[in-house]
């Protein structure tokens, strides 16, 4: 029998069930998801392969390039105050570098 939404009685089953039922559920999704990669792969290895390519060659011709990820903005300028407060020179100045503007101070006092 195969099971679908109609036919499962969950009516029965407390949250805690339910939670489990459903992390068990989208562990095993994930594990059917990972083989279907790895039997896709398989079949890309032995394509290239039958047409005299490695993984390789197809990385090189068809790979897009990794950009690095940045831990968020360079900190251009800093809050001596507060030195978790920076901010990178772009887009609108926050209200302690306007604050610091309108007393008189230099914006490159700020600089970190």
């Amino acid at each position: 029998m195969e099971l679908t939404p109609s036919t499962l009685d969950l009516s029965a089953y407390g949250i805690e069930q339910l939670e489990a039922l459903v992390a068990d559920a989208e562990k095993r999704l994930a594990e059917l998801r990972q083989e279907k990669r790895r039997q896709a792969f398989q079949e890309l290895d032995a394509v290239a392969k039958s047409l005299g390519f490695s993984r390789d060659d197809l990385a090189q011709r068809y790979g897009k390039p990794i950009r690095s990820r940045r831990n968020g903005p360079e900190a251009g300028y800093r809050n001596p105050a507060n030195p978790d407060q920076i901010w990178n020179g772009r887009g609108r100045k926050p209200a302690w570098v306007r604050a610091w503007l309108e007393a008189g101070k230099s914006l490159a006092d700020l600089e970190s």
